[in-house]
């Protein structure tokens, strides 16, 4: 080897240990930061909602006999099973929230870096759900549970072929349904797609069907036992359907974020935050513009028949769970995780 050559893997080899060095030290400023919202007030009516719900369930009520609710039952069980160790209080659930979010931003790394093969560029995709404020998320919400599960069946897809890698895909498809049902349905038709019409493997559906099924049979089993048809239909179907979806907020709404950010403007809130409200409207407009550039790129990928095909449909299937998701109710919120 030239000294020219060992002078070029000197430095390649530094380069690496530099950048694992400045990725590790972001990562670990972002989760000792993130521990400053696990005692902020309660954000929102929907943490108070869902935290009620997950304490009835410690007292021993059921979901949807009991008490209504219209989402799958699967974050309000667990997070329910936790009161129950651990006693209901304000500080479990929040504990509980930032570990669901601290995991999922591991494996939106461990994705990443499948598909990219490189630690710094991986971490890009860490940085900007921590800047878009991924982690201030703090109550162990149904749309958190959702994303941690469908980002793990995302990365058994991206394993090595098995039937065990491909029964956990499924396994996991199952449990972001039973997390938020427009997600995990999203999720589980793109994967049949690339099951059926792609891969064409027939031990490859075979196996995800029955991770889909093992995973799910618990859940079934206790719903089918506990909770009268007519209840489960009114909560779960009715509901969603013929109210939920039909409320003005909740509608198909294009314009819904970019209203939320001229009404910054037009509120009078740049006079009371001049420097703020600059800087969190192009945060906010990097937020909704983000999943439409994704779609853009996607479809470049397929069009010019780019990467490995395995690897292009697994973004595909998660990109279209989360963005079909924030479509439903095209919410800042739902955007920043399609984001």
């Amino acid at each position: 080897m030239t000294a020219d050559e060992r002078k070029g893997t000197a430095g390649t080899r530094g380069r690496g240990r530099f950048e694992k060095i400045l990725l590790w030290t972001a990562v670990m400023v972002c989760a000792i930061t993130s521990f400053s919202y696990l005692l902020v007030n309660i954000c929102m009516l929907d943490e108070g909602v869902t935290c009620m719900n997950a304490s009835r369930i410690a007292g021993g009520e059921v979901i949807y006999r009991d008490f209504f609710q219209f989402i799958t039952p699967l974050s309000f069980m667990i997070t329910g099973f936790l009161y129950k160790v651990f006693g209901v209080s304000f500080l479990a659930g929040r504990i509980f929230a930032l570990s669901v979010s601290l995991l999922y931003l591991a494996f939106v790394f461990l994705v990443s870096k499948k598909i990219l093969g490189d630690d710094l560029f991986s971490a890009l995709s860490v940085a900007v759900l921590c800047q878009a404020g991924f982690v201030a998320w703090p109550y162990p919400s149904h749309h958190t549970l959702a994303n941690l599960f469908a980002i793990i069946s995302v990365f058994f897809l991206l394993r090595t072929p098995s039937r065990l890698n491909f029964f956990l895909f499924g396994g996991f498809s199952a449990l972001t349904f039973w997390s938020l049902q427009d997600e995990g349905a999203y999720l589980i038709l793109a994967s049949l797609v690339f099951l059926v019409f792609v891969s064409r493997k027939k031990e490859e559906l075979a196996f995800y069907a029955a991770g889909g099924a093992a995973f799910s049979l618990p859940i079934a089993a206790y719903l089918i036992a506990f909770v009268p048809a007519g209840s489960l239909y009114r909560c779960l179907f009715a509901y969603p359907f013929a109210v939920y979806h039909t409320n003005p907020g909740n509608k198909f709404d294009l314009m819904h974020p970019v209203k939320g950010i001229i009404e910054a403007w037009t509120s009078g809130q740049f006079r009371s935050a001049p420097v703020y409200t600059p800087v969190a409207t192009l945060t906010s407009s990097f937020i909704v513009l983000a999943p439409f550039i994704a779609a853009v790129l996607l479809f470049m990928v397929f069009y010019r028949n780019r990467g490995e095909k395995r690897t292009n449909w697994a973004m595909l299937i998660f990109f279209a769970s989360l963005f079909g998701t924030a479509l439903h109710r095209f919410a800042p919120i739902n955007l920043m995780f399609a984001s």
